[in-house]
Formats: structure tokens, C-alpha cells, sequence
């Protein structure tokens, strides 16, 4: 069998740096540093790594076998440097004996420090550390007995997956969703469908083996998966065996999957597509394997842990949908196994909670619309768990929470949230929504080119207009309301103004993540109440900003009228070119909702007339409403309309193709 060659068509294609990982560095940079495609880092901290007895090669290889993302230090300062500034990633940290007394009191309460073992001479001189910090989870004298620890601890955390929690009124009338988790909801939905849909073939298969070559260079186990992987792997029968190892394509999509990282993921669609087209078949086997009650009482269950903040929000949540392939036993023993409760005091103690979830199902009324499942207990390597696999993006009803074990059954009600809802949400401000709709209808073929597209458009979604941007940023607070006007498209800084405590409380105040409709109404005519107290004493410097959030809050409760007369009103004393454009977007919608067609054409149009001044995802968005109103200007709807319609929303496409 070949091996992999040191520098990979990825790289040369692409002209990157190597991953950080395959260099023999201490104590790396920011400059050097490359993004983590699994999720968890493995630090081995030594004071003594730079004096020349030691040999780092080896040392960082024999890391690299239980996990690749290794990093080097011997400087105290730079390591905890570096464990601060990372947000989203498992730590996982090996000290040396002689190290530890000084470093653990400085890094066990860092919160994405998981993990620590120390590696030493004398197992007894350390022994009463283990009573200190609760994340010790062994003192290891021999190389051999280290890797065992290692391996044992961070197969658990590669089992946890995310999820994102949808909550539901308590009122018997259709469920208000959250506005920001049903856009986190909706762009799974469309990401999966649109991975699903891209053609399978030799191309991306390459491709797929080009990018693992790269980030895995250097790492002698990996490259041998992919070898192994590039010789062999021909069919979607093989998937499920190959992703229940503890393998990098597990490891990879998880993580894709938890972060939601679309590039990575258009990169695994080959082996995605196969993982999940084997399911759908193991699914048709299951229930024809099956007596008619068997199909209609599985009980299955799934383990895991949340930290304590995570877990007090299930209350509030009527649904839950998981962002990665889910793995569910049949066994309740192995699912508390995975779930810690074994270990649920130390558990406890370091702040996380183990929840076992039950789900109930009933096969006689799924669908493979619904999600797909498959008892995969004959392919996995690991018979004993009884496992069954759920495609990626299943979504559940929560029954009940009682005593740390959450019930629950398969639900499809999320997929039918109503339009009006997701229209207050982040999903509409652009064309995406219309734009996947558009090209879904297309044939297969233009999927692969779609899947650029995709990642274009996910860029720029959360880019709201700079008006938008600034009002609604949510993480504004007492101590930092003076950026409340600095947030906006592309991080293009608008001109520096200080608003003083009532403008701050306005923009809180508008959040439109507030599931209740007569709420989020109460807190728009809170924010109108902050900004017209804030519009009569403010400077004329100021009172086009008060103008526009008038105009804006009026607009949201459907105040058409009211809204016309602030954004005209700050029209006519602005003199910045985005402000303007903010004005006759708006104006350009009012008029729309008003049926005056004719005046809100005018208004788009006067966008587009000045759109160099302005970011392409704002004209994009421009676009869209001009498509939608084309479309609600019934009385002269005919073939010639509908062309202008689809003429709009491919002109919204190719801005970001």
C-alpha cells in the first residue's frame, strides 16, 4: 500500500500552510496556529520540552495516535494563554510531574479545560492532587499506561454531540418558536437537503482524500485510514462500519457537524451522503424485520452530559433537534455508561449533568420524510452497545423531564412552523430562503455548484443591514452600550457616536427572538416609548439615528403609516449614503405592504441606482423584496411578472456566486 505523500494535492492546489498539528513547534502562535477540525486539542505541557534530551517528533507522534490536534508547550504564560482564547474546543492537558503544582491550581478551573493527566516518575508524590482538582482523571508513570488514560477519557467526549433547542408556548394554539434557534433550525434543514442532493462522485471522493491528506500529514495512523479509505472504499454498504470506529470520520463530521461548518461539511458530502443513504436503507430492513407490535413500542435511549447552564434550559424547551448523526442504544445500562451517570457525584461536582434521554417510537407512523433509523448492531465494531443510528437533523417532542431523564418522541411538527414566524426571525432578511427554493427545483447536476453558492450565502446571512445590525445586537450591555452603533455589515464602522443609558435600553429592548407575539409587541412599543424620550433630547447629530429607530419599531408592529413618516423624516436630513439606502429599503417594503406597488419599485430601485456605496448582501436583500412584492401585485400578475419575480432572485444568486 502507498503513503500518503508529505505534501498533499490540497495543499499545493491551494497553496496553504501546513496544519499546525504536523510541525514539531513549542509554545506556537497565533500566526502559526490552524483551525481545529475535530473539536479537541491535547496539550502536553512540560517545563523541560526545549533541553536537548528531548525528543519531541516521537513524543508528539505517540499524542497524535489518541488524538491528532497536539500542541507543545514549555512556557507557563503562553499556555494559559492559549487555553483562555479558545471558545469552542475540548482541552485535554498532560503535565509533567514537576510542572503540576504550579499549573494546576492556574488551569483546573477553566471551563474548557476537560481533561488533565500528569506523567511522572513517582505516582505517590502526586497522589494527593487527585483530591484537589476533580479533572484529574489519572497519574500515569509509564508511556503505555498514559495512552490507555488518554484514550479512554476522550472517546466520551467524542460522542457528544450538539443540539438546538426550540421552545414552545404553553397556549393549545399553533407553537411560536424562537426566532434565532428557527433559523438555526431551518438552515439545518436546508443544508441537509441540499447535501443530500449533491451528485456522488469520483470528483468528490478525491477531493474528500486531498483535504484529509492535508490536515492529517504528518499523523502515520490517520494517513493510513486514508489510504486504506482511497483503496478500498467503493460502496455505501461500508459506511456505517467505517464511521462506528473511533475513526477521523467520525471524529470530522461530529465536529462539522456541532459547529455547523458548512465548508467542512461540502467536503465529507461524498461520505455523508453514503452514511446517510445506508441508514434509509437499514430502515426499510427494520421494520420489515419486525412484527406489527414491535414496530409500535422501541424504546430507545441515549446518554450525555450537559453543563448545568445547558441543562436548566430543557425546561423551556418543546423541542430538540440534533445537529449530527445520533447513536442511541436499546441497552439503558450502555446509554448511562456513555451519559456518566455511573460517575454521577464527580460528575456533579465538576459542574456538568448527566441526562438520559428515552425515546419512544412508533414505526408504523415514520416515514423516511420523517428521519431515518437503522439497528446497526450487526456492522458496528461494537456489537455489545446494541446501537442504533439516527440520520443527521432528528428532531423530537419532549414529553418529560423528571429526575435527569428527559422523555421524548420523534416529531416533524418544527418543519412546519408557520411562514409569518420565521418572517420575524433572521431567515427572511435575505433571498437564501427563496434562492434554495428556486435552485431545489433544478436537476441534480447543478447541486455541486449550488453547494458554493451555499457557503456564500451562509456568510452573509447573520450579515444584517447596518441599520438592523446595530439595533438589534443583543449582547449589549450596561458597560458597553456606547457600541450599540457600531455593529453593522462586514464590520464597516459607522461614524463614532456616543448614545447615551435610554438608547442602550432601547436596542435591548428590541429583541425579536421573544416567542410570545403580544410580548415582542409590548417591548417594540417600549423601544418607540425610549426612543421618542431619546428623539426629544438629542442633538441633531443624533436625531437621525432616534428618526430611524422610530421608523423601524413602528415598522415591526405593523405601524405602516407611523413608520413611513420616520424614515421619510430622516431622509430628508441625512446625508449618509447607508442611512439613505436603510430609509428607501424600508420605504420600499412600507409601500409594498401598503399595495402601492408602483412607489415601492421606486424605492428599491433608488437602492440599486447608488449600490456601490453599500454591500452586495444588502442589494441581494433588495432584490428578494422586489421579488416578493412583484409577486403580491396580483392585479397585473401575468407571465411577464413572474419573469421579473425569477429575474430578481437569480440576480440575488449571482451576487453571491
Amino acid at each position: 500500500m502507498m503513503q500518503s505523500n508529505k505534501v498533499s494535492r490540497f495543499q499545493s492546489e491551494k497553496n496553504v500552510c501546513p496544519p499546525v498539528q504536523s510541525m514539531d513547534i513549542i509554545n506556537p502562535t497565533n500566526g502559526i496556529l490552524t483551525v481545529n477540525q475535530e473539536g479537541n486539542t491535547l496539550i502536553w505541557y512540560d517545563a523541560s520540552l526545549s533541553l536537548p534530551h528531548q525528543d519531541i517528533s516521537k513524543t508528539k507522534q505517540v499524542l497524535r495516535s489518541v488524538n491528532d490536534y497536539v500542541l507543545l508547550f514549555d512556557n507557563e504564560e503562553k499556555c494559559i494563554d492559549y487555553i483562555k482564547s479558545i471558545d469552542t474546543d475540548n482541552i485535554f492537558i498532560v503535565i509533567s510531574g514537576r510542572s503540576a503544582t504550579t499549573l494546576l491550581p492556574k488551569i483546573h478551573n477553566i471551563k474548557q479545560v476537560k481533561i488533565i493527566c500528569i506523567f511522572c516518575i513517582n505516582r505517590e508524590d502526586y497522589k494527593s492532587l487527585l483530591s484537589d482538582c476533580g479533572k484529574i482523571i489519572g497519574i500515569c508513570t509509564e508511556q503505555e499506561e498514559l495512552i490507555t488514560c488518554l484514550k479512554k477519557a476522550i472517546y466520551s467526549f467524542h460522542q457528544q454531540i450538539s443540539l438546538i433547542g426550540l421552545m414552545k408556548s404553553n397556549t393549545k394554539q399553533e407553537s411560536h418558536l424562537n426566532a434565532m434557534d428557527t433559523y438555526d433550525f431551518k438552515k439545518q434543514q436546508k443544508m441537509k437537503d441540499i447535501i443530500l442532493r449533491m451528485p456522488r462522485t469520483q470528483q468528490s471522493k478525491q477531493k474528500l482524500i486531498d483535504y484529509c491528506q492535508f490536515y492529517y500529514q504528518g499523523n502515520k495512523k490517520m494517513l493510513e485510514e486514508i489510504d486504506i479509505f482511497n483503496e478500498y472504499y467503493e460502496s455505501p454498504c461500508q459506511a456505517i462500519p467505517l464511521y462506528t470506529r473511533d475513526s477521523l470520520w467520525f471524529r470530522m463530521i461530529n465536529h462539522a457537524f456541532r459547529i455547523q461548518d458548512l465548508k467542512l461539511l461540502e467536503r465529507f458530502q461524498f461520505f455523508i451522503n453514503d452514511l446517510s443513504q445506508s441508514l434509509n436503507e437499514g430502515f426499510e430492513q427494520l421494520k420489515t424485520s419486525l412484527t406489527l407490535t414491535e414496530r409500535k413500542t422501541i424504546t430507545l435511549y441515549r446518554g450525555q452530559k450537559f453543563s448545568k447552564e445547558e441543562y436548566s434550559r430543557f425546561p423551556s424547551y418543546g423541542y430538540v433537534t440534533f445537529n449530527s448523526y445520533l447513536s442511541t442504544s436499546s441497552n439503558i445500562k450502555v446509554a448511562n455508561m456513555f451519559g456518566g451517570c455511573e460517575n454521577e457525584k464527580i460528575l456533579l461536582d465538576e459542574g456538568l449533568v448527566p441526562v438520559l434521554f428515552q425515546i419512544e417510537l412508533d414505526l408504523t407512523l415514520l416515514n423516511n420524510e420523517t428521519v431515518a433509523l437503522a439497528n446497526i448492531t450487526d456492522n458496528s465494531q461494537f456489537s455489545e452497545e446494541c446501537e442504533y443510528l439516527f440520520d443527521f437533523g432528528a428532531t423530537f417532542e419532549i414529553i418529560s423531564i423528571n429526575n435527569r431523564t428527559i422523555k421524548m418522541i420523534l416529531s416533524d411538527k418544527p418543519h412546519h412552523v408557520s411562514s409569518a414566524r420565521l418572517k420575524s426571525g433572521y431567515l427572511y432578511k435575505y433571498a437564501s430562503q427563496d434562492i434554495i427554493h428556486e435552485i431545489g427545483d433544478e436537476d441534480a447536476s447543478s447541486m455541486e455548484n449550488f453547494s458554493s453558492s451555499l457557503l456564500l450565502i451562509d456568510q452573509t446571512l447573520f450579515k444584517l443591514n447596518a441599520f438592523e445590525k446595530h439595533i438589534l445586537e443583543t449582547s449589549i450591555d450596561d458597560e458597553n452600550y456606547q457600541n450599540a452603533s457600531k455593529y453593522c455589515i462586514d464590520a464597516h464602522i459607522l461614524p463614532r457616536i456616543d448614545p447615551n443609558s435610554l438608547y442602550a435600553v432601547a436596542c435591548r429592548k428590541m429583541n425579536p427572538d421573544n416567542p410570545y407575539p403580544d410580548e415582542r409587541t409590548d417591548v417594540y412599543k417600549q423601544a418607540i416609548k425610549h426612543f421618542q424620550i431619546f428623539s426629544d433630547n438629542s442633538t441633531n447629530e443624533l436625531i437621525e439615528w432616534t428618526l430611524l429607530g422610530l421608523g423601524y419599531a413602528h415598522y415591526q408592529i405593523d405601524r405602516y403609516q407611523e413608520a413611513q413618516k420616520y424614515f421619510i423624516e430622516a431622509l430628508e436630513i441625512t446625508n449618509q449614503s447607508l442611512n439613505k439606502i436603510v430609509c428607501y429599503y424600508y420605504l420600499g417594503c412600507i409601500c409594498g405592504e401598503l399595495s402601492d406597488y408602483e412607489k415601492s419599485m421606486d424605492n428599491f430601485n433608488r437602492i440599486l441606482q447608488i449600490q456601490n456605496d453599500i454591500n452586495l448582501s444588502f442589494v441581494a436583500a433588495t432584490y428578494y423584496q422586489m421579488a416578493m412584492f412583484q409577486n403580491k401585485d396580483t392585479e397585473k400578475y401575468d407571465l411577464s411578472q413572474k419573469t421579473k419575480k425569477n429575474e430578481y432572485l437569480s440576480l440575488a444568486l449571482k451576487i453571491y456566486e
